[in-house]
């Protein structure tokens, strides 16, 4: 743990044996691990705070969980990147896949696969240049296939998270005023 260390957390997922784990998306500005680079942390009652090993990447911001609590699956935003890291291991299993977009935030889907929303193009420039893109990631793989890509929309700048909902994707964005649905039929297979 940093002890003294402010810390502010952004994606949460809740643990199997109790407790959770949040990311920080960066260091800088005595936020996050003392090494400027965003981390997951983990929180167990008795235990209080504590990084976990191996998890640090540029501008982490997504996180999931695997059903059985095994493994976490971190979006690195600034690495344009996903990473798998087994949970209790040492030396930590840490595996990095490179993603065709940067990934903002992760869903688990209910076939197991994970929904992976984020930007691309000149990202986050409220501009034509940028795109956004949903991607739905196998997580024992760790391949991504596409399943949107959009350009850059006055309401709707960027994909910030896709959830499956009933038989449809919903898409948020953090920089518009409105979501974005989709048929699951009508996407890439």
């Amino acid at each position: 743990m940093y002890e003294g260390t402010a810390v502010t957390f952004n994606a949460v997922v809740a643990l199997p044996e109790g407790g959770v784990a949040a990311t920080t998306i960066t260091g800088a500005g005595g936020q996050g691990n003392p090494n400027g680079r965003g981390a997951v942390w983990e929180w167990h009652l008795g235990r209080g705070w504590t990084v976990v090993p191996e998890s640090e990447a540029d501008r982490i911001n997504g996180l999931e969980i695997s059903a059985d609590g095994k493994w976490l699956y971190i979006s690195a935003w600034g690495d344009q990147a996903l990473i798998r890291l087994m949970r209790g291991q040492l030396p930590a299993k840490r595996d990095v896949a490179t993603m065709p977009f940067r990934i903002d935030n992760l869903r688990m889907m209910s076939n197991g696969s994970i929904l992976a929303a984020g930007h691309g193009g000149k990202a986050l420039c409220s501009c034509p240049d940028e795109t956004w893109h949903v991607g739905r990631i196998d997580p024992t793989v760790l391949t991504v296939q596409e399943i949107l890509r959009r350009p850059y929309v006055q309401g709707f700048g960027a994909a910030t998270v896709a959830i499956e909902v009933g038989k449809e994707i919903w898409i948020g964005t953090n920089r518009g005023d409105r979501i974005g649905r989709f048929p699951l039929g009508s996407l890439k297979q």
